[in-house]
């Protein structure tokens, strides 16, 4: 009497993240959305802490002196500049001339407003920054790594949310800490660390966007990869300028926050690279929602 042999049960790659998604279907349990305590995009909350960092940075750009506050021509050499009741001394061997233009940098450490405007900006949206670089790493891992199996491209992924936070917590550490009155050498450290950790986080990031499959990128996600790309870009080669120009202020401190024409554009370019190069993570996580349902919360089975 013959046997049959039970044929092996066949396992289906998906070939893509929409495939993917389909041959989940039936098989992830109820998330309970219906009985969920918060459920809504995490497009709207990102995009309103966006606006309020983006709205004290317009706030400190603005009050940015655009007059030297040294009166008359002030010969070079080391000055006592004061700040309100504190007196300091700084490197007046760069004197204010006709032309320079105000340092956003430079007008942080000078100006009180200024500073204030910069730490609101860069601190109240810092927690926000490091849980929207976990949820682009998770969904990235969801959607695309589970279909590539790629130990390289999921090393860059994690790697990629470290260096966002190392990111933002430098970009705080120096906006909070002077020069001249706190620690210079913290300062000087935090701020390296930025723009090598930056520049890093961004092309990692670009690299990983495109490593896309060509079906699922809509053109939201172009914009958003062609936006990436043009700001790492424009980031890295003005970073590599700007990084020693602004070593040698944290070096010498002058008496006044201003720039030669070209040293001014330099700078702005990199904070608008930087700036626009962040906003495109709110394209990125359009579909993505935050849901608080009675099991997660109360532990209920």
């Amino acid at each position: 009497m013959g046997t049959t042999k039970n044929p092996s049960p066949k396992i289906k790659v998906p070939k893509n993240s929409q495939e993917n998604r389909t041959l989940k279907e039936g098989l992830i349990e109820d998330d309970n959305d219906d009985i969920a305590y918060l459920n809504f995009q995490l497009i709207w909350p990102v995009s309103a802490m966006s606006l309020v960092s983006v709205f004290f940075m317009a706030l400190a750009v603005s009050t940015m002196e655009v007059l030297p506050h040294l009166e008359g021509s002030p010969t070079a050499g080391v000055r006592v500049a004061t700040y309100g009741r504190v007196a300091t001394l700084c490197n007046n061997t760069n004197p204010f001339e006709d032309g320079m233009y105000p340092s956003i940098l430079r007008q942080a450490e000078m100006k009180v407003t200024v500073n204030v405007f910069f730490r609101v900006s860069v601190c109240v949206p810092m927690a926000i920054r490091i849980f929207l670089a976990m949820v682009i790493r998770n969904s990235f891992r969801d959607e695309y790594l589970c279909a590539t199996k790629s130990d390289f491209l999921w090393f860059l992924n994690e790697l990629t949310t470290v260096l966002s936070a190392v990111e933002a917590l430098c970009l705080a550490l120096f906006s909070i800490i002077t020069i001249r009155f706190d620690y210079p050498d913290v300062y000087r450290y935090s701020f390296c660390t930025f723009i090598f950790s930056t520049i890093m986080h961004m092309y990692l990031r670009t690299i990983l966007s495109f490593t896309t499959t060509e079906n699922t990128i809509k053109l939201l996600d172009k914009i958003s990869m062609s936006v990436k790309c043009v700001s790492a870009i424009i980031f890295s080669w003005m970073a590599s300028q700007f990084f020693y120009f602004h070593q040698d202020f944290i070096g010498h401190v002058t008496c006044h926050g201003y720039v030669h024409y070209w040293n001014a554009i330099n700078e702005y370019c990199l904070i608008l690279a930087y700036l626009f190069f962040n906003l495109t993570f709110i394209i990125d996580i359009r579909d993505l929602r935050f849901i608080c349902y009675p099991r997660t919360s109360s532990g209920e089975c």
